[in-house]
């Protein structure tokens, strides 16, 4: 069997009568996420091989034209919570081309996503813990009522928080609701059910106080925790950007 160039789509081989082509694969952020794509298509009717990789983020299929096609495979790993779509064009070099400047884009989204998202955990925490500190020195009957914040800064802080996880963070939350509704979990899991609970937790204590006070506990937040999982999972994800720059398509 002879591969097709790396732009190229559907290619026949003799081997067995297959067709062999070379997809682009989106959303995929993790080991999980290739393993996904990668049983996504190999259960699908007609594959005989796939071989998914998840720094180039694409996937060479071979497949049987006469038992599948092109729009059957996309619909799968579609449904499994990715996306997947020809190269942008037949040339090899051309589709080089296009890769690069897809992997640039990303690279500078995730720059100014992990900056802005780094930057304003770094705020959130610095006046969570001054203010902390601060409560240490003589706390008020206000101030008891969050941590030792009173309740106007503690909801700064969480709508502060709110924006970095919606604007910065929010694909992770999009890729674990695609996760969810395919059955499966990823990373995007893990980080939307830790922020969101760090984050809940911390509204909860802000809004009603008087659970924790009947227990003798003051309320902490942690909306700072919550901005600094979602910034530093960006920065891993941005370090991987970079890598993938690096890495000559095959």
């Amino acid at each position: 069997m002879t591969e097709s160039p790396p732009g190229a789509g559907p290619t026949s081989a003799d081997a067995g009568h297959l067709t062999r082509m070379r997809l682009t694969i989106g959303g995929m952020t993790c080991a999980a996420c290739q393993s996904h794509v990668q049983r996504a298509l190999e259960r699908t009717s007609g594959v005989a091989h796939a071989a998914v990789s998840l720094m180039t983020s694409s996937a060479v299929v071979d497949f049987d034209p006469a038992k599948t096609d092109l729009a059957a495979i996309t619909t799968r790993v579609t449904k499994a919570g990715y996306e997947a779509s020809l190269p942008a064009s037949d040339d090899a070099i051309d589709a080089q081309k296009a890769e690069e400047q897809r992997q640039g884009a990303e690279y500078r989204t995730l720059r100014w996503k992990t900056i802005t998202a780094l930057a304003g955990a770094s705020a959130v925490m610095v006046v969570s813990m001054r203010e902390m500190g601060a409560s240490l020195a003589g706390m008020t009957m206000s101030g008891a009522m969050s941590g030792g914040m009173s309740p106007s800064l503690s909801w700064a802080l969480g709508a502060a928080t709110l924006v970095i996880m919606v604007v910065c963070g929010g694909d992770f939350y999009v890729r674990a609701a695609k996760a969810a509704r395919a059955g499966t979990s990823d990373m995007n899991t893990l980080v939307a059910i830790g922020t969101v609970a760090a984050f809940g937790y911390s509204v909860f204590a802000v809004v009603a106080p008087h659970v924790f006070h009947r227990s003798g506990v003051t309320p902490s937040v942690y909306f700072e925790t919550a901005a600094f999982i979602v910034a530093f999972v960006l920065l891993g994800h941005l370090l991987e950007a970079r890598a993938k720059q690096r890495t000559p398509l095959a």
